[in-house]
């Protein structure tokens, strides 16, 4: 269930029971999984309080009552507290890096301090299972800086999506980490449980030269590389040119691609998306095919309701449909999986369906 758009455009009052609903439901169907439920409890705090403040602005005298609701009840699990690792120890020290020194101190961002960081934007890093991060400064003596940034993520999926996520279509590979690109100024890689992000303050040689080797010195103090999620290799299509991969955990990730529909109609937990130029493919996972079944009835029945689709036609286990922008959507519910085709509409969908199923033969 998602609580994006319902709760912006209704009354106060309706909006605090649509909060008090969407907690109830929420946890009816909360995982097993302690560390999956409380990503999401943050991803449901940061959307609910912005609410809270649309609130304000309607009704002010509403606000105390919709925020103690938000608190109380959308709050992570309560399990033993685990120690966090350092993760300070993988910056380098001034100096470690030739011509470079550090300005200032590290600073620490746990749990939901990382809004004080990026505000707006932690709500994803929640979504990918986000733990902590630390930035650091560096500046070299032409006054040129760059700033270090590393992400503790769950684990190394969740790294490797939340770098899918940033990652974008435009920069070239480098070898550091599992995987890393730079672009203009800015640097990503991932290894492990971590994402690492660096941006520097101009595009100079120079200056890109000195925040790539801060990079490499982060990266030679990080153990274990992890590997890419299985269900990326579904995605090699023979005579189809694979541009971009991103990899989900979570309904914001999707709907930064291609929003389907205010819900989570897919139930998401887990999800790879193929960008092919003419079209995308997106995969999604589930525990088994009785699953995947009931996840694809929900979301055809919800589609065929919904008038940004139009031509809608319905098989045993297949839709299709046209969006506003003339592109061919097509589902396909195939064992444990919900296959997705969005694109040119002179491409056979069916055709790209056969050979991922291929794949998994």
């Amino acid at each position: 269930m998602d609580c994006f758009s319902p709760v912006l455009w209704i009354s106060p009052a309706d909006t605090i029971i649509a909060i008090i609903v969407h907690y109830t439901v929420c946890r009816v169907q909360k995982t097993k999984d302690v560390d999956r439920n409380n990503r999401a409890c943050l991803v449901e705090r940061t959307v609910l309080h912005s609410c809270v403040i649309r609130i304000a602005e309607m009704n002010p005298v509403s606000v105390v009552f919709a925020f103690l609701v938000v608190t109380a009840v959308v709050t992570p699990s309560q399990e033993p507290a685990m120690t966090q690792r350092d993760i300070s120890v993988y910056l380098p020290g001034s100096g470690s890096v030739e011509g470079w020194s550090r300005v200032g101190s590290p600073r620490v961002f746990k749990g939901e301090a990382l809004y004080e960081l990026i505000d707006g934007g932690a709500v994803i890093y929640y979504e990918y299972g986000f733990k902590q991060t630390v930035t650091q400064e560096y500046e070299n003596i032409d006054g040129q800086s760059v700033d270090l940034q590393i992400y503790e993520m769950a684990d190394p999926t969740s790294a490797y999506g939340m770098y899918t996520f940033l990652k974008g279509a435009e920069g070239d590979e480098v070898d550091i980490g599992s995987e890393g690109i730079v672009a203009d100024y800015y640097a990503h890689f991932w290894k492990g449980d971590f994402l690492v992000t660096l941006t520097a303050s101009n595009s100079d040689k120079n200056t890109v030269e000195g925040m790539l080797s801060i990079a490499e010195a982060v990266n030679s103090q990080i153990v274990g590389a992890g590997q890419r999620p299985s269900l990326c290799n579904m995605l090699a299509i023979e005579g189809a040119e694979l541009s971009h991969v991103y990899y989900l955990e979570g309904i914001l990730a999707l709907s930064n691609i291609y929003q389907f529909a205010a819900d989570d109609i897919f139930g998401l937990r887990e999800g790879v998306v193929g960008d092919f130029g003419d079209f995308k493919l997106f995969i999604f996972r589930y525990s088994d095919a009785k699953e995947s079944n009931r996840q694809y009835i929900t979301a055809r029945n919800a589609m065929k309701n919904l008038q940004r689709f139009a031509h809608f036609k319905t098989y045993d286990n297949e839709c299709s449909m046209i969006d506003k922008q003339s592109l061919v959507i097509h589902v396909k519910n195939h064992r444990s999986f919900i296959f997705v085709y969005l694109g040119n509409p002179d491409r056979d969908p069916r055709a790209v369906f056969y050979k991922i199923e291929n794949n998994l033969r």
